[in-house]
């Protein structure tokens, strides 16, 4: 009987790459293919998922973070108005302003100084605002050597010859109007939120002048892009521009707006405020934001 010889075979394996798994064109074009796939879908799982953050903002809550989205620790202005008149003669005035943001996180104090042309070189105006009250407002005329205090019903009245009124420049509380989330809006290809605002009580219609406001709040970085002011009897008044919004605090998300147009659409007049030079968190002082400084 013939003895059996063990049969003996050979297998040369498929080459394994660090993974384990078998190292093969097809399979790593497959593999490379379900990686581009995976990270498409996280890129648009992230970009829903703020989508989405932003349509669970409410609309008090988009205009509270317009309030202080440009809320520094403090902040020193160079600035120039140009205000033109319906025929298009233009006056330049020049100012510097210094702001500080007060402990409790929210309130401000503001110096603004004027410093030119000559007849209106040192007029001051100083805001300190209050969360539960209404703000202090003092002006001060060198040609009177003294300061006058400004009442919230001062608010609708021009500022110093501009078509901003001393409430634009200082600013409405968020509470003091009540939101309307009209829709959304591009402008100049950014989305913006439309908000209709109304006065919350009979008071601040009497203060401010306006029967209604609508802002356009840019989605991006809820600085604003655009206003329409209504006068007391519901017709328009002013529309308000805003351009070139810039990121100066990164870290905490704060954003100023560089250039501001308010067109007077009744008497054809506009102001532009333009910020030349802008520094934030430089250490400004308490005490410029006194009476005995505001009258130096």
């Amino acid at each position: 009987m013939a003895e059996l010889l063990p049969f003996r075979f050979s297998v040369n394996p498929e080459p394994v790459n660090a993974y384990g798994t078998l190292d093969c064109p097809d399979m790593r074009e497959k593999m490379e293919n379900m990686s581009k796939k995976i990270g498409m879908l996280t890129i648009i799982i992230m970009l829903m998922s703020s989508v989405v953050l932003a349509q669970e903002l409410s609309v008090l809550e988009i205009m509270q973070k317009n309030y202080e989205v440009n809320r520094t620790r403090d902040r020193c202005n160079e600035v120039t108005m140009e205000m033109y008149s319906k025929h298009g003669k233009k006056r330049i005035r020049k100012l510097k302003t210094n702001a500080l943001l007060m402990k409790d996180g929210v309130n401000e104090k503001r110096l603004l100084r004027f410093l030119y042309p000559p007849d209106i070189k040192g007029t001051g105006f100083l805001i300190i605002e209050h969360s539960d009250r209404d703000d202090d407002m003092w002006l001060y005329l060198p040609t009177l050597r003294k300061s006058r205090r400004k009442l919230s019903s001062n608010k609708k009245d021009s500022f110093l010859g501009t078509e901003f009124s001393y409430g634009d420049i200082v600013g409405a509380k968020v509470e003091e109007y009540e939101y309307n989330l009209k829709g959304e809006e591009d402008i100049d290809g950014v989305k913006c939120y439309a908000i209709e605002a109304i006065p919350a009580s009979e008071n601040v219609l009497r203060d401010y002048g306006y029967s209604k406001r609508i802002d356009y709040i840019r989605a991006d970085n809820f600085t604003r892009a655009k206003a329409i002011f209504f006068d007391k009897h519901g017709q328009l008044l002013k529309t308000l521009y805003c351009f070139d919004p810039v990121e100066v605090d990164p870290e905490n998300h704060k954003w100023f707006v560089m250039k501001r147009e308010m067109i007077n659409e009744k008497n054809g007049r506009k102001t532009i405020i333009r910020i030349d030079k802008l520094n934030i968190n430089t250490g400004v002082k308490e005490n410029r934001f006194t009476l005995r400084y505001l009258e130096r």
